[in-house]
């Protein structure tokens, strides 16, 4: 800033001190250079923030970091050698754990499951085979997928086996995310807790039970049902803290799924069955038809009334639309993908449009979708958003980019919730593999037996095993 202002005070512009002494053109200049350096600085700090965000690690949601353990691909592979257990690794196939396990479970991040069927005890070991929890029954281990958490022996812990919950209390697993838990002491309280160990609804020391209303993490908020001991009334309540009730009744509440709700009046003098759609913390839609979503991440319903006639309801506009009849498996497209599964007009021939645009064309082919797990993870690491298309062929369909990727004369395929291959059993005899991530394949002689594993596959032919890793290299013969 010193050399800045000598160079300003010896071109005759006290620019600091206001004095412009060398006319208007001379005034012009210093006014195009300050807003040159006021440019260039503007220009340096986005630039500087949109490289931090281009190369910041994405920030991903709960559910979507869980799948990431999930499929991981460095996670140690487990090898049954001279009848125990032991992992290897996914680059070489070197040895990590020698074999010294009766059974074990595949790695969950950090840590897995290894247990004496015979005695029925369990242990955690970590990857370089330490145990770090020993002695507790087999059936009291339970890592819940996507959700990267553990309950272990009645107590929740987080990715790292830090415990979650208190001391005195013990923990059931729920679903999405969420745990029942009942605490002990002086005084004894129940409720809900979420995956961080927060408690999200407390029945005090009264008792009571809960049915969780989610079952689609990407809806993020849920909601549930409680019921307190020695009360006959239902109650749907927020899962934030507040204790807040949005509606109770003397009837029976069932959750359906996706913070829907069906209320029964429980009357044999006047009957009376209605859906309730909460979002935001209260009621968005009431009706006496079948309720459920068609996309959960635009917050459009389905409505179906007695006659099988079928609208569409936005949930944030109350807009409504008619819609053709749509079956089971157009529902589950259209919630996962965000496409549309329709039928033609010719015999069971079906088409596949997406914001309008036809992707697969009519056919008297089958369209399959990949689990909810898989296609979630592929489509976070790759974009692509992939289905599967029978017809006279196997096309691997992308969604997103409206085209097909790969296309095979097959007889037979199959693929795994948890692994990223497939297999195909190519109409020439023989079978591939392919990695649905990287797009690799690899051909295989057809009667080969193929395992599908989280980040591996294994191929059986004689008796002899070979395991493949993600880069679908042979990395060890047993």
């Amino acid at each position: 800033m010193g050399n800045f202002k000598y160079v300003l005070y010896n071109s005759n512009m006290s620019v600091l001190d206001g004095d412009l002494r060398q006319g208007p053109n001379r005034k012009k200049l210093v006014v195009l250079v300050v807003l040159g350096v006021l440019i260039l600085g503007i220009v340096a700090i986005v630039g500087v923030f949109i490289y931090g965000r281009l190369n910041r690690d994405v920030e991903l949601s709960r559910f979507e970091r869980g799948l990431s353990v999930l499929f991981d691909s460095t996670a140690p592979i487990p090898v049954q050698s001279g009848g125990l257990y032991g992992f290897i690794s996914p680059e070489d196939g070197r040895w990590l754990i020698e074999p010294t396990f009766m059974e074990v479970s595949r790695f969950y991040g950090e840590f897995a499951i290894a247990s004496d069927p015979e005695l029925r005890r369990s242990k955690i070991i970590n990857r370089s085979g330490q145990v770090v929890k020993d002695d507790f029954p087999i059936s009291e281990v339970q890592y819940v997928r996507g959700w990267d958490i553990w309950i272990i022996d009645g107590a929740l812990y987080n990715s790292s086996l830090e415990r979650l919950s208190a001391a005195t209390a013990t923990v059931m697993y729920l679903e999405n995310g969420y745990s029942f838990y009942h605490a002990r002491g002086d005084v004894s309280e129940e409720g809900v807790m979420d995956y961080n160990g927060r408690v999200v609804y407390s029945c005090g020391d009264v008792g009571c039970d809960a049915e969780i209303g989610l079952n689609d993490p990407r809806l993020h908020v849920s909601y549930a049902v409680i019921r307190y001991h020695g009360d006959d009334m239902g109650h749907i309540v927020a899962l934030d803290g507040s204790q807040k009730k949005i509606y109770s009744t003397h009837g029976d509440i069932r959750a359906v799924g996706n913070n829907i709700f069906v209320v029964s009046s429980g009357r044999a003098d006047a009957p009376s069955v209605k859906s309730l759609v909460i979002a935001d913390g209260e009621i968005v839609h009431e009706s006496n038809q079948d309720v459920r979503y068609l996309d959960v991440v635009d917050g459009q319903l389905l409505i179906t009334d007695r006659n099988d006639r079928q609208e569409m309801v936005d949930v944030k506009t109350g807009n409504r639309s008619a819609i053709d009849s749509l079956d089971e498996d157009d529902i589950l497209f259209r919630n996962l993908t965000g496409a549309d599964l329709r039928a033609c007009r010719d015999g069971d021939a079906r088409e596949m449009s997406q914001n309008g645009r036809v992707v697969i064309a009519c056919t008297d082919g089958q369209i399959e979708r990949l689990s909810d797990e898989l296609f979630l993870y592929v489509k976070q690491r790759t974009r692509q958003q992939l289905v599967l298309h029978w017809h006279t062929t196997l096309e691997i369909v992308d969604l997103y980019r409206g085209r097909a990727v790969a296309n095979f004369g097959v007889s037979d395929v199959f693929f795994d919730d948890e692994s990223p291959f497939i297999v195909i059993d190519l109409a020439d005899g023989g079978r591939m593999v392919r990695n649905l991530l990287s797009g690799q394949d690899i051909v295989l002689p057809a009667r080969t037996i193929v395992s599908l594993g989280s980040n591996y596959f294994r191929t059986s032919v004689a008796g002899r095993a070979t395991y493949y890793n993600t880069a679908m290299r042979a990395i060890r013969e047993i």
